[in-house]
């Protein structure tokens, strides 16, 4: 607002009328109220004021830092911290505890970011709190706009922009059999989480589907071969939701009073 403040100061005299003209001119070269580019952020110490210019670098973030910042969407921030968990934290709730939550399981190293000095520029053995804030807020602004419905991949198994399987395991994810850590990966978000059951891989053994799949084929079946093929199908698929286009469905009914009814039914399959 300050930039169209001063054109209508310029263009602006005691008992000077101006016409929609010369109104529409100023507004056209008035400045624009936000940057093109959210790059164009502050980047030089001279541009911070307050107890930040002790931190040179605080808008550029070590390499090892352990806070992933993922975006904001509101008045809500979205990060990973320091054990890939999905932390959304909003701006009025960046209270010093909260902040330094973050960072676990090393809590502690927010004191080598950002210790904190006195006048003289002495560190004081605490650590700014309100530095912090700033370069989270900072980052989160850059990392842009963040739709958690759209970005956050639970456990499971999803699919890949080119098609490929990626199983999220919890504290690791699988990308065609390659071990990933949680995090981003492509255009989503794997948070971490409680792990769950992992695959096993033996090179002296055949895959157990086949021994499952023989199994089946001692069932009575009213169509011998093909149900078995389903029903290992079924098998194979209820865990995997996230990939399967279709829901997937079971009725199994026995003979006589050892009746068996069980089912399954994927009222969240993939859309």
């Amino acid at each position: 607002m300050n930039g169209y403040v001063e054109i209508f100061k310029k263009m602006t005299k005691k008992n000077d009328k101006k016409t929609k003209s010369d109104i529409k001119n100023a507004l056209n070269s008035a400045p624009e109220i936000l940057p093109e580019n959210q790059d164009d952020l502050p980047d030089k110490k001279d541009e911070i004021t307050g107890p930040v210019e002790q931190y040179p670098n605080i808008y550029s973030l070590p390499t090892d830092f352990p806070v992933v910042c993922l975006g904001v969407m509101g008045e809500v921030a979205y990060f990973l911290d320091g054990m890939s968990q999905l932390r959304p934290l909003k701006f009025k709730d960046f209270a010093k505890t909260r902040l330094q939550s973050l960072f676990i399981p090393h809590p502690n190293i927010v004191h080598n970011y950002w210790p904190r000095f006195d006048k003289d520029g002495k560190e004081t053995g605490g650590w700014a709190a309100e530095v912090c804030a700033t370069v989270l807020m900072t980052h989160v602004a850059k990392a842009g706009i963040f739709n958690p419905v759209e970005r956050i991949r639970g456990r499971g198994c999803h699919l890949s922009e080119t098609g490929e399987l990626i199983w999220h395991l919890g504290n690791v994810v699988l990308i065609d059999g390659d071990r990933q850590k949680p995090g981003y990966i492509g255009e989503h978000v794997y948070p971490g989480a409680e792990k769950c059951m992992v695959p096993k891989y033996h090179d002296d053994i055949e895959f157990p589907g086949y021994d499952l799949k023989d199994l089946f084929n001692q069932w009575e079946f009213s169509r011998p071969g093909l149900d078995s093929e389903l029903l290992l199908g079924w098998v194979m698929a209820k865990d995997r939701r996230g990939i399967v286009m279709a829901a997937s469905y079971v009725d199994y009914r026995g003979i006589g009073d050892r009746e068996i009814n069980f089912a399954a039914d994927f009222k969240n399959s993939f859309k």
